[in-house]
């Protein structure tokens, strides 16, 4: 299904999510998803996916100060049982595009249990991976290996458009 498509022929979701922190087998919890389309090459502005998360947990004065996000800010939001099946679906049959994806992807696969309906099968476009392919002798100071084995800069075959937009 995905393999065989040019690139621009491929819908997306871009999304990035916010967390309590940075260790997701530690108890860190997402408290934020937000996401837009990209369809036929063109984003999608009014079809953007934004929902803050409960994490049942207070947020780390630490993680607000990166984020902004606060405990009292989440009070009443709907947890994350109730917004991942809500982000599955919206981003169902699209590759889902971030940057440092694997991090993101960590949080969303070790909530996936929890849901009992929201799972992530379709292929992962790591931005951070993709510049490091373009840009191999371009240095950085942020690590460009993906926590998570599954997501690549792009998938295997080979793509026959570079650009997907």
């Amino acid at each position: 299904m995905w393999a065989d498509r040019d690139l621009g022929d491929l819908s997306y979701t871009v999304f990035d999510t916010e967390t309590t922190g940075l260790d997701p087998t530690g108890g860190d919890e997402i408290i934020s998803v937000g996401a837009v389309r990209v369809v036929n090459r063109r984003l999608l502005r009014n079809e953007s996916f934004e929902r803050l998360v409960d994490p049942q947990r207070r947020v780390p004065a630490g993680s607000t100060a990166v984020h902004g996000i606060t405990s009292a800010m989440l009070a009443g939001q709907p947890t994350i049982d109730v917004v991942l099946p809500a982000f599955a679906r919206y981003a169902a049959d699209t590759v889902l595009v971030g940057h440092n994806v694997g991090f993101d992807m960590q949080f969303l696969r070790l909530a996936e249990p929890r849901t009992r309906r929201a799972r992530f099968a379709q292929p992962v476009l790591d931005t951070l991976l993709l510049d490091a392919a373009l840009h191999p002798t371009t240095t950085s100071t942020r690590s460009r290996r993906s926590p998570d084995a599954s997501v690549w800069p792009c998938w295997a075959g080979t793509p026959r458009s570079a650009t997907p937009w």
